[in-house]
C-alpha cells in the first residue's frame, strides 16, 4: 500500500550549538500545522490523553523546529518511522518518545539500536527487528563499573588548579531531573554516583558559557534582541581571550555592570538517584540514573563538605555514602538553597539501584559537555563578543556556520 502523503519528522532544539533530536514522529499534514500542534501540546492547551508530556515539563526544551527526513512512498510507513528512531539512536541522540504508546516501541527500537547489525536502509531495519524478536537479546546502551575515586583524591585536585577535564562531544543528557521545579519549603533527596571517566579525580564536571546579547538580527528591522551561548574556554584550564578583557572592566566602577553581563555562567553536571521527589513525576525515565545540573549555590555546599577534615565519609561510595538533600526556600523574591547538605546517616545503594547500574551503566560526564573550540573558533568568538559590546547586531552571514543565537531555527524545509 502506497502512502505518497506521509512524511517522517523529526523535532529538534539547539544545545550548546548543535541540533539535539528528541522526537521522531509521521505526518501527513503540513510542517506549519504539525508545528502548531506540538506547541499547543507542549504548552498544555490538550485536554485529551496526555501527549507531549516531555516537553511540557521541561520550559527550556519548549522553543523546538522540525526537521522532514523523509517522504514515504513504497513502503510502510511505519517502517520509515522506525527506521529513523533506530538511526538517531545510534547516532547518540537523547530520543524522548513523548506519547505513553510509545514507550514500549521505544524500549525494544533502544535495544535493536544497540544490536551489531548494521543498519542502513528501511529493509535491513526489519530484517534485524525481525532477528531481535526472534532472539529478545537483551541489550542496553551503556556498560560500566564502580569508579571508587578516593575522598583523597579529590580533596587533592580541589586543591589545585592542575585538572583538566577529557572533553569529547556526545549529546546531552534526556533525563535530566529539574530540582529547581520544586515547590519552595520543599526537599528532594538525592545520591550522587562516580563518573565513569577513569581521568576524572571528581564526580562532576564543571561547564562555564558566556552570553552575548545582541540588539538583534542583521538584515531584519523588526529583530528582537537575541543571545548567543558560547564556550568559556577555562572550562579546559585554557586562558578565555574574552574573560581576559572583561576582568579589566571589573577595575573601572562605570564598567562594572557591563562586566558582569559577561561574566561566564557556571554549572556543575552530576549524575545518581532521586530518591525522594517532591515533584512527584508521573513518568519517570526508563533508565533511572538521572542528571542533574547542579548551581554555583548548591555546589559550594557539596565542596566545602569535601573539604572539610571532619567529613570522612566518600559520598558516592556503593555500601558506605551519603544523600545529598536538596532544600529550596526564598531569599526575598529569589530562590535559595543555601540550606542543602549532606545527610548525617550512611545511606549504601539498594539492590535495584546497583541492578539499574549494573543494566544501564555510569556516564562519562564529560561527554555532556561541549566540544572545544579550535583557533579559528576562538577568533570567531572573540569578533563577536566586539560586535556585542559596541551594541551591534548578530550577523548570520559571518557566524551562522559557527555559533547560532537561541531560537535561531536552521532547517530549510
Amino acid at each position: 500500500m502506497s502512502h505518497p502523503q506521509e512524511f517522517i519528522y523529526a523535532l529538534f532544539h539547539h544545545v550548546d550549538f548543535k541540533k539535539v533530536y528528541f522526537y521522531v514522529g509521521r505526518s501527513a499534514r503540513a510542517k506549519g500545522i504539525r508545528h502548531d500542534e506540538h506547541i499547543h501540546a507542549a504548552n498544555g492547551e490538550r485536554k485529551q490523553e496526555d501527549v507531549y508530556k516531555y516537553i511540557r515539563e521541561h520550559v527550556a526544551y519548549r522553543i523546538f523546529f522540525e526537521d522532514v527526513l523523509c517522504y514515504c512512498k513504497d513502503e510502510n510507513p511505519n517502517d520509515y518511522e522506525d527506521f529513523y528512531v533506530v538511526k538517531l539512536l545510534r547516532e547518540g541522540a537523547p530520543l524522548q518518545n513523548m506519547k505513553k504508546g510509545d514507550m514500549k516501541k521505544l524500549a525494544e527500537l533502544t535495544a535493536i539500536s544497540n544490536s551489531t547489525c548494521k543498519i542502513a536502509t528501511v529493509s535491513e531495519f526489519k530484517v534485524a527487528r525481525a532477528k531481535h524478536r526472534a532472539t529478545q537479546r537483551d541489550t542496553h546502551f551503556l556498560k560500566g563499573t564502580n569508579m571508587a575515586t578516593s575522598l583523597a583524591a579529590i580533596r587533592a585536585k580541589l586543591a589545585s588548579t592542575a585538572y583538566t577535564p577529557n572533553i569529547k562531544q556526545s549529546y546531552p543528557p534526556n533525563a535530566i531531573y529539574p530540582h529547581w521545579l520544586i515547590e519552595t519549603g520543599t526537599s528532594a533527596t538525592i545520591r550522587l554516583l562516580p563518573d565513569n571517566n577513569a581521568d576524572n579525580p571528581y564526580f562532576w564536571v564543571e561547564r562555564n558559557l558566556i552570553n552575548l546579547p545582541f540588539s538583534g538580527v542583521k538584515g531584519y528591522t523588526n529583530s528582537r534582541p537575541v543571545v548567543v551561548k558560547i564556550p568559556c574556554m577555562e572550562t579546559w584550564g585554557e586562558t578565555c581571550p574574552i574573560l581576559t578583557e572583561v576582568r579589566k572592566w571589573f577595575k573601572d566602577p562605570a564598567k562594572e555592570a557591563e562586566a558582569r553581563k559577561y561574566w561566564k555562567k557556571r554549572a556543575y553536571f552530576f549524575q545518581g538517584f532521586v530518591r525522594n521527589d517532591p515533584l512527584s513525576e508521573n513518568t519517570s525515565p526508563e533508565n533511572p540514573i538521572r542528571r542533574f545540573v547542579i548551581s554555583p549555590q548548591i555546589f559550594g555546599l557539596i565542596k566545602n563538605a569535601l573539604i572539610d577534615p571532619d567529613f570522612d565519609i566518600m559520598p558516592t561510595d556503593y555500601d558506605a555514602g551519603l544523600d545529598f538533600r536538596i532544600n529550596k526556600t526564598s531569599k526575598g523574591e529569589f530562590a535559595d538553597y543555601s540550606t542543602s547538605t549532606w545527610t548525617r546517616r550512611v545511606s549504601p545503594l539498594t539492590d535495584t539501584e546497583k541492578l539499574a547500574i549494573d543494566e544501564n551503566g555510569l556516564f562519562d560526564l564529560s561527554s555532556f559537555l561541549p566540544t572545544q573550540p579550535n583557533a579559528e573558533e576562538i577568533g570567531i568568538m572573540v569578533d563577536m563578543f566586539h560586535d556585542s559590546a559596541a551594541g551591534m547586531p548578530y550577523d548570520e552571514d559571518k557566524w551562522g556556520d559557527y555559533f547560532k543565537y537561541v531560537g535561531m531555527e536552521t532547517d530549510k524545509f
